[in-house]
């Protein structure tokens, strides 16, 4: 059997090869790149694609109901300075502002949801800011996942052309 010209011999491939420093450093800064195809990361579940279009609803009531145990829809997209209100039963499904991770519920600074115990009505709450805003069942997000996000998106151009087809969001 003939062995390989000298240029492609095993020896020369390892030559080639970045140190193994750079390999995990080239590793490390690809983990820490945002998804590809300008994916953005679900927030309690909901990404834009997948949330409920609430960009044009005028003045009527935007409202996500829940019972037990799950919110109807969990995932909505409203626009700056738009309202939301809850309806269901606090005392045994009490809101709360916040992420789910990881198997813990993390604060998120600057959500507008406020914690409500008791009622049936959380009131309108205004979202003025571009964000997602999570929330959740203190009760049932662990065992039911009872939890969801008001995703408050703008457009890329800044003006009502009803052009969804590029997004503008700011995660806090």
């Amino acid at each position: 059997m003939r062995s390989p010209p000298p240029s492609r011999r095993s020896g020369n491939a390892e030559a080639r090869r970045p140190p193994r420093r750079a390999r995990i450093l080239a590793l490390a800064v690809a983990l820490a790149l945002p998804p590809p195809g300008g994916a953005e990361a679900p927030v309690n579940g909901c990404t834009v694609r997948d949330a409920v279009d609430w960009l044009y609803v005028g003045p009527t009531p935007r409202h996500v109901d829940f019972a037990c145990c799950a919110y109807a829809p969990p995932c909505v997209k409203i626009r700056p300075g738009r309202t939301v209100r809850w309806l269901g039963d606090f005392t045994f499904h009490p809101l709360r502002a916040g992420l789910v991770i990881g198997g813990g519920t993390q604060s998120q600074p600057g959500n507008p949801i406020p914690a409500v115990d008791s009622g049936t009505n959380s009131g309108q709450i205004s979202f003025a800011d571009a964000g997602s805003w999570g929330f959740y069942c203190n009760f049932h997000w662990a065992t039911d996942a009872m939890y969801g996000a008001v995703i408050v998106a703008l457009f890329a151009d800044g003006f009502e052309t009803q052009d969804t087809s590029e997004w503008s969001l700011v995660f806090p």
